[in-house]
């Protein structure tokens, strides 16, 4: 809320020091980035995720204005899935380097795990051409190269952010998932990190399917590891010569 009050106090500034003096479209800019404040400070349910996201930029009202603007959800304010639509992280100037970098630091273990399971995903899908004939294989010749590219990505090429692991995780097969992203569209690296970011935001929003997810087979396996007793190994006796 501070960041807030000073964004907006800033911008009023920089217009009354304006050389030559405000413009009419100076106050219509500033008269939205007030309502903005004001929604955001009185009326928006915050939730973590959207503040952490929000400060990571040197001025979030600025931002917040520009996800509004852009909003395609008639009823409701997602923040952080706007920002992904909008690609904020490339548009607008970044906080100090500390907060973004806290903002995008995520478990290292869960990587790891998502890394194991990709990797796993990707053996099951290779094994399952093995069955196939030469017909088959061609007519599904785009899917398999997804498959390979998005492997080499998500392992290579992928950064982070807080979050990304566990909701791929939350997945029954993350590769998979990854690799539908692939569109005509999508031209260069850049543009499917974009996509993905966009795809696992709008995941977020929607109910875990029924079939268990990875991440919940690891918990449920290491839960049931630590249930087991821990053998106790019997002496060792000496054998009669």
């Amino acid at each position: 809320m501070e960041r807030l009050d000073k964004n907006l106090l800033d911008h009023a500034a920089t217009i009354g020091s304006k050389e030559g003096g405000p413009e009419i479209l100076d106050v219509y800019q500033l008269g939205a980035l007030a309502e903005r404040h004001y929604y955001l400070k009185a009326e928006h349910p915050f939730t973590p995720d959207e503040v952490e996201a929000l400060l990571q930029f040197s001025d979030p009202l600025e931002v917040a204005q520009a996800c509004w603007e852009d909003n395609s959800h008639p009823y409701s304010f997602p923040i952080c899935t706007m920002l992904e639509e909008i690609n904020a992280w490339e548009r607008f100037p970044l906080a100090e380097p500390e907060r973004t970098a806290l903002y995008q630091s995520r478990p290292e273990s869960a990587v790891r795990a998502l890394k194991a399971v990709l990797k796993q995903n990707l053996s099951d899908f290779r094994e399952s051409l093995l069955t196939m004939e030469q017909k088959e294989l061609i007519s599904r010749s785009a899917e398999i190269a997804h498959m390979e590219d998005a492997y080499e990505f998500m392992v290579q090429d992928y950064s982070f952010r807080r979050g990304d692991a566990e909701t791929l995780l939350d997945m029954e097969n993350p590769l998979k998932f990854v690799a539908e992203q692939w569109t005509r569209d999508i031209s260069s690296r850049f543009d499917l990190a974009v996509q993905v970011r966009k795809a696992l935001a709008e995941a977020r929003e929607t109910v875990i399917p029924e079939k268990t997810s990875v991440r919940e087979q690891l918990r449920k396996t290491s839960e049931e590891v630590s249930r087991q007793p821990v053998q106790k190994s019997s002496p060792r006796t000496e054998e009669p010569r």
